[in-house]
């Protein structure tokens, strides 16, 4: 039973550096933008996507490598997709309620959506 504490025990912990190290991420990009003068959708597109997808690999990875169940590695990953549609209706609906939250971003997004 000791083992069961110290695994939702590592688990809340990973979850939380995750937690801080996503809304820290997402700052220094803005940052690191406006420095180097790269495109704010450059930086969501390529940067904050590779990285934001880590911990997806690293689940992936050590489901199928470390414990063979890739049966794990597939609901990540397809949980995660779920997951983040999940998110951006919930931001839709906090944005504002004359219009949806996809109006307003940058119309290159479309062909990021597309591809």
């Amino acid at each position: 039973m000791d083992s069961v504490y110290y695994n939702i025990f590592g688990f809340c912990v990973s979850a939380s550096i995750i937690v801080y190290s996503g809304s820290r991420l997402s700052h220094f990009a803005d940052i690191l933008a406006d420095i180097k003068g790269w495109g704010k959708m450059f930086i969501g597109i390529i940067l904050l996507a590779s990285i934001t997808s880590l911990p997806e690999l690293m689940t992936g990875f050590s489901a199928v490598v470390l414990i063979d169940t890739p049966d794990m590695a597939v609901g990540d990953i397809l949980g995660s997709c779920a997951f983040n549609i999940l998110i951006i209706s919930i931001m839709d609906y906090f944005y504002d309620p004359k219009k949806s939250l996809t109006s307003a971003v940058n119309q290159g997004h479309i062909i990021t959506a597309a591809l």
